[in-house]
């Protein structure tokens, strides 16, 4: 029925089931998709809990790679690009890349991925190779990689490809992603209210402010655009925000868009202040006693909360904002 509040309560509850039985092993694909619902739903802090809980079960090779591209997308949500990147190379060098199920979904995030790097050349090419190796039957791929093309090649203004057509909803998620497409297409308030109207019903909160920042950007609607990034970042979405930014500099935006005070953690504030030292990111993995890995998604997730491009950018728009003292 695409109800992710139903697939995430059903999910736990069987789960829990199977824990108490020891047999939590076999509950790899339902962990799989309570992650997805909990992303869907907007609960991103409870997706790290449940990726934490179902990597601590014995999974198979294809429901790990799914919770990676799972965890990618989550990334992607958040702005952290490079983890993101990471976690899709992992599963595309897997042999599990082979199998349909996996290997749409990657596709699938890759094309997100390019379009978060705002390379629409690329997330063009993703979906529609995504497109040429999904089997009829698989419905749901095909309409998630048909709503890449859109955002990607028909943003572009690139010529339809042959057998691109309308795909047929059968739940509530394809009737918003069906919705979605029509709206790419139309580019009319009309088409969008609809989207948001089906994404809310589903619900989908990210996709909901997804919509409502093409929607804006369509109508340069300043207040509008400032609206759906202060949203995103209280929720976590700091790659959405990130992009609200953007499309409101798009606009004809000319100052800077106000931002609130205290969105870095602590962590992030210590290893901005040893960035601001001059320290390199295995200077500062050795300080904070973590890994060079970690410093980066850090750092990642810094750009992205200040919308800003690289380290020294990121100091910077800290110190501005008061968020770092020297």
């Amino acid at each position: 029925a695409g109800r992710p509040e139903d697939v995430e309560r059903a999910a736990a509850i069987e789960l829990d089931r199977l824990r108490v039985r020891g047999l939590s092993a076999l509950g790899d694909q339902l962990a799989v998709g309570r992650c997805s619902a909990l992303l869907m739903l907007g609960r991103l802090a409870d997706v790290d809990a449940a990726l934490s809980e179902a990597r601590s079960l014995k999974v198979a090779a294809d429901a790990g790679a799914l919770l990676d591209l799972v965890e990618a997308d989550l990334a992607i949500v958040r702005g952290e690009l490079e983890r993101a990147g990471a976690l899709i190379a992992r599963v595309a060098d897997s042999q599990s890349a082979q199998l349909p199920e996996v290997r749409a979904d990657l596709w699938f995030i890759w094309a997100l991925l390019e379009l978060a790097r705002g390379d629409l050349r690329a997330a063009a090419s993703r979906a529609i190779t995504g497109l040429g190796e999904c089997g009829e039957g698989d419905s749901m791929a095909i309409t998630r990689l048909t709503l890449a093309w859109w955002r990607s090649g028909g943003a572009r203004g690139d010529p339809v490809p042959a057998g691109l057509g309308q795909p047929r909803p059968v739940g509530a998620e394809s009737i918003a992603l069906v919705a979605q497409i029509a709206a790419h297409r139309r580019r009319s308030p009309q088409a969008w209210a609809k989207a948001i109207a089906a994404w809310a019903l589903v619900p989908a909160p990210i996709e909901v402010l997804r919509c409502r920042l093409e929607a804006a950007l369509d109508a340069r609607d300043l207040v509008e655009l400032d609206r759906i990034a202060d949203e995103s970042r209280a929720g976590g979405a700091y790659g959405l925000s990130a992009d609200a930014d953007a499309a409101w500099r798009a606009a004809g935006g000319r100052r800077q868009p106000q931002r609130t005070a205290g969105v870095l953690t602590r962590r992030e504030v210590e290893v901005l202040a040893a960035v601001a030292e001059g320290l390199t990111n295995r200077e500062v993995a050795d300080r904070l006693f973590i890994s060079v890995r970690t410093v980066g998604a850090h750092l990642e997730r810094c750009m992205a909360k200040l919308a800003v491009s690289t380290r020294g950018a990121a100091v910077h728009e800290a110190r501005r904002q008061g968020l770092l003292t020297s």
